[in-house]
């Protein structure tokens, strides 16, 4: 920071911040500290907000603060997750308790709320990078305290907070409008598939509308982590986040024909990844995968939309039972119910569920160029490289 304008100063943040505390968590076994009418949050609770907490899932009673560390914040308070989802901030928009995994940020009259605000969010990478050095992933109030930032007038603080309060936002607002895309898929999913009873559709089993088969697992040994010539990805369930997303892959030489996925194919986890769907990738894959062909009465991608309609992936999950690892196996598959539809209907749907995933596509696609002109945005402003005018 030592290019910073000649009227800007660097600073410890427990210089700026007179008090930086964390709460406490009631006895979890006694029902009589809990229930009450004063929120109390968690880590989960932090991390689930954007920049302005708006809800929380837990409550304790009056018992419940005296007999623990726990205490109230007020509104308008800065709040920093310091253990697992390590540097989330929000502020506070009504008083609460936290637990102690929880920063709370009190009585900093040269710094403008909102200015730290972003000067923290700011320094979310820095914190994980201390974490790191603890057995246990956190930081410390003594971390917090020793952090360095750089610190323009307030009238300075209030205008750089503002501009990056614009685009924070329009993120906001773009992760809101994806979210309800998402929710009115689900909905038109809902509207076709819980049809079942409609005289132009018919409820086939999995197993005699599809071809199924398992794949096969490769020894670490024929592995690499490098593609090359003959090699193909080799899909196993580390590499699967998603439904229909890879993350990255092991290559290995190209084995038996059997075990390659097919162009009319795709692949459903059964163990591990239990559920989730991966499509339009030449791989071989893992054993803990089975790969689907519907045959020619069946649409491949409404065969897909089906089984990732939340409804049936949690009656997968079922199946699949709840053992340390949940394993799908061969008859619990095969057995999944599916309304099928003429070709023409089915065509529709498909035709329906690809424009709203379109749609959601491109709100991801501007929520990406958003958050990078925000992130240039906030490491020209907080370190003064530009300036605003106040």
């Amino acid at each position: 920071m030592s290019d910073l304008p000649s009227n800007w100063s660097e600073c410890l943040l427990g210089d700026v911040v007179n008090k930086i505390t964390s709460g406490g968590t009631p006895k979890a076994d006694n029902p009589l500290f809990y229930g009450g009418d004063i929120p109390f949050l968690k880590i989960d609770d932090v991390t689930a907000s954007y920049k302005y907490l708006r809800s929380h899932k837990t409550t304790i009673t009056e018992l419940g603060l005296k007999e623990s560390s726990a205490k109230i914040v007020p509104a308008g308070t800065l709040l920093l997750t310091m253990y697992g989802t390590i540097g989330k901030c929000c502020i506070t928009t009504y008083p609460v308790t936290t637990n102690q995994g929880i920063a709370c940020f009190l009585d900093h009259p040269r710094i403008d709320l909102n200015y730290l605000y972003y000067c923290l969010s700011e320094k979310a990478s820095d914190f994980n990078i201390a974490s790191s050095q603890t057995t246990q992933a956190n930081i410390s109030a003594t971390i917090l305290k020793q952090t360095t930032i750089a610190l323009p007038p307030l009238p300075e603080q209030k205008k750089i907070a503002e501009i990056l309060s614009f685009s924070s936002k329009l993120i906001n607002l773009l992760d809101i409008e994806i979210e309800k895309l998402k929710i009115l898929k689900e909905s038109i999913k809902s509207q076709y598939f819980l049809h079942q009873s409609h005289s132009d559709i018919q409820i086939k089993k999995l197993k005699d509308i599809c071809c199924i088969r398992q794949g096969l697992q490769i020894p670490k040994a024929n592995r690499s982590n490098t593609n090359g010539v003959n090699k193909l990805p080799y899909l196993t369930t580390s590499w699967i986040n998603s439904n229909f997303a890879i993350s990255k892959a092991e290559y290995i030489e190209s084995p038996k024909d059997s075990v390659i996925l097919k162009e009319d194919e795709f692949v459903v986890g059964r163990t591990g990844a239990v559920g989730k769907i991966f499509d339009g990738l030449c791989c071989v894959f893992h054993n803990n995968f089975f790969a689907v062909s519907p045959k020619e009465s069946v649409c491949k991608k409404y065969l897909m939309y089906y089984l990732t309609w939340n409804v049936i992936q949690d009656e997968i999950l079922k199946r699949a039972g709840t053992t340390t690892i949940p394993d799908l196996n061969h008859s619990d598959f095969y057995s999944i119910n599916i309304p099928l539809p003429s070709i023409e209907k089915q065509i529709n749907i498909i035709s329906k569920i690809d424009s709203i995933n379109k749609l959601i596509s491109v709100k991801k696609s501007s929520k990406t160029k958003m958050q990078l002109i925000h992130k240039g945005l906030s490491n020209d402003l907080l370190s003064g490289r530009k300036r605003v005018n106040v």
